[in-house]
């Protein structure tokens, strides 16, 4: 008996099925029963009597789709891209679980959105018109019109929906465009046969507001692709590492902070009140490290101290690992009958404090730009501000 089937590389499907990556060692697993057939609707296997395991890495022609049309989703299968070559022109259908914005962008030496050649597109408040803007990021903020920088709007053809499924009570906005492989604009990618860096985010449901557009992503990763021969190799979504972030700073700084001061401060009667300030701020120490390495990972090994957040996020994990250090001298040279607190303890204890104080306009900052903070609940950030504020007092 010989079967064969196909498969995506990518499915979609998070939960039940594996990525497959070329060139990356995948560990296969094989079982059959030599006789038996299943029983009944097929539904049921006798137990295997041959099985075996097999490393193989699989050869990177593999996923090389020779046909016309090739497609690439993200890994949760909120966002998928296919297109088509037809002679000199390129056609993209791009589909995104959202009623914001779209977009798609290519960049050839750094899977970065600073010089990505970018198109962007959503369906107006009206629920049936198509905005869709030919752009040039040459920051990380908001991607600039190629007109407003002398260029010109090479997209040819597009039109766009956007409807509500029912079974997943989300919207569905899909855009088609096409573009010519080599548009002649200096702002344009030229998509030739090799690899480039292949972008792909969209906004929420808030990222648009009447025929207002406001681009701040929410979900984007991004893909080494060969448009014209659809070899490709996944890289992780960087969103997965900075959601990964955000989760473990908001712990740390949130709950562990200010449970740790409050444990030692306002629970001293209790005889474990020590343990449990200390046993908190390992664990808030911990987490940060972690998150720290994630935020580096999603940025390649590349933080800009220029922006406000990454500067004062910068500080408040070296000052931490200071306040940690004073701590643990503290602990190893406790002298119960000292009435008053040495230098080391009032240093560890008012560091600890301002700690949590920088950490608040740090916070805002990194949901202000990485999350649609209006959309979130800003009344409980604020009274966490402020509890913040009269626990420290």
């Amino acid at each position: 008996m010989r079967i064969e089937f196909e498969r995506l590389l990518i499915t979609g499907d998070v939960q039940n099925d594996l990525i497959l990556v070329p060139s990356q060692p995948t560990l296969f697993i094989y079982a059959l029963h030599p006789t038996s057939v299943p029983h009944g609707n097929g539904k049921v296997f006798s137990k295997h009597l041959l099985r075996g395991v097999a490393t193989i890495t699989l050869s990177q022609r593999y996923s090389c789709t020779k046909s016309e049309t090739n497609r690439f989703s993200n890994p949760d299968g909120t966002y998928s891209a296919s297109w088509k070559i037809l002679g000199d022109i390129i056609r993209f259908d791009i589909t995104a679980k959202t009623r914001g914005w779209v977009g798609i962008g290519f960049a050839e030496s750094k899977p970065s959105m600073a010089g990505a050649d970018i198109i962007v597109g959503w369906i107006n408040g009206d629920g049936q018109t198509l905005t869709i803007s030919d752009r040039f990021a040459e920051r990380k903020v908001e991607p600039s019109l190629d007109l407003a920088l002398g260029g010109v709007n090479n997209i040819i053809e597009s039109s766009g929906s956007l409807a509500f499924e029912s079974n997943t009570q989300q919207y569905v906005t899909k855009i088609t465009f096409s573009r010519k492989l080599d548009t002649g604009d200096i702002w344009d990618m030229v998509i030739s046969d090799k690899n480039l860096y292949v972008l792909w985010a969209y906004g929420d449901d808030h990222s648009v507001l009447g025929d207002v557009q406001i681009l701040k992503e929410v979900n984007h990763g991004y893909l080494e692709l060969n448009l014209l021969n659809g070899c490709f190799s996944w890289k992780p979504p960087t969103y997965l590492l900075f959601r990964g972030h955000g989760i473990m700073m908001l712990i740390s700084w949130l709950f562990l902070s200010i449970f740790g001061l409050i444990s030692k401060r306002y629970l001293r009667s209790w005889s474990f009140s020590l343990h449990v300030h200390i046993g908190s701020q390992i664990f808030k120490l911990l987490l940060i490290l972690v998150a720290f390495l994630f935020i580096l990972g999603a940025l390649d090994w590349n933080l800009k101290l220029s922006a406000a957040h990454n500067a004062l996020g910068f500080i408040i994990i070296l000052l931490t690992l200071v306040e940690h250090l004073l701590g643990f001298l503290s602990s190893i040279k406790n002298d119960p009958s000292r009435i008053k607190p040495s230098i080391r303890d009032f240093l560890h204890q008012w560091l600890g404090r301002a700690l949590i104080l920088i950490s608040v306009p740090t916070i805002f900052l990194g949901l202000w730009r990485f999350v649609d903070i209006w959309r979130m609940s800003s009344v409980v950030l604020g009274l966490w501000a402020g509890i913040t504020i009269i626990t420290i007092i």
